[in-house]
């Protein structure tokens, strides 16, 4: 069964459903994960966003807790769990799009060793070395990167879009110039994203 989280959630009898993964110190109370379960509930299509602990392993583990009882349709992830949407994608072959994700994080993670902040309120949450090497069990190489969709901006402050160009060679790419971290214009992709079929 799923963690017994606090997360806003929207369900209904529609077929389909979107598992919405947060990055780095988010929550499900983002911007994108708020957009998507209120277009979500617009449309009748039910979307999950979990509060994912801090530590990769208990993510994980929440997170596979939830595909195998939700059975989402479709994986969306930004930065932080756009690497975690492409580990899931792979594991129970499922569709994934991945905003401006960190697909090295245990990299680029190593910089915020220490105390880290959760955006969501403010809190305090500590973040080890030993989290950045947890990072490394969830990485994928050989996956098929057909039912992946990247949605990257070139203007991205916090990671570098081109390693998410050249590390996804085969998956949907969408990039745009200009824009930041967070995906300026995201509100532009909603509905193409709730109708995400790389079979289509």
């Amino acid at each position: 069964m799923p963690a017994k989280l606090p997360e806003p959630r929207h369900q209904c009898d529609a077929n389909g459903m979107l598992l919405y993964i947060h990055g780095f110190g988010s929550s499900a109370y983002s911007y994108k994960a708020q957009a998507l379960i209120k277009r979500g509930r617009q449309r009748g299509i039910p979307v999950v966003c979990p509060n994912l602990p801090d530590a990769p392993q208990l993510a994980v583990q929440t997170l596979c807790d939830w595909v195998e009882h939700t059975q989402p349709d479709i994986l969306v992830g930004s930065s932080l769990g756009g690497y975690y949407a492409r580990y899931l994608a792979d594991r129970y072959e499922r569709p994934a799009v991945l905003i401006n994700p960190a697909l090295r994080p245990f990299d680029r993670l190593r910089e915020a060793i220490g105390q880290a902040t959760h955006y969501f309120d403010q809190t305090l949450f500590e973040w080890t070395k030993a989290h950045c090497d947890a990072l490394i069990d969830f990485d994928v190489t050989q996956d098929d990167q057909t039912r992946l969709w990247l949605l990257t901006q070139r203007g991205d402050e916090v990671l570098d879009a081109q390693q998410a160009i050249d590390l996804l060679p085969d998956a949907r790419h969408t990039i745009e110039p200009g824009g930041d971290h967070s995906f300026v214009g995201f509100d532009r992709y909603l509905d193409q994203i709730l109708n995400f079929n790389p079979g289509a």
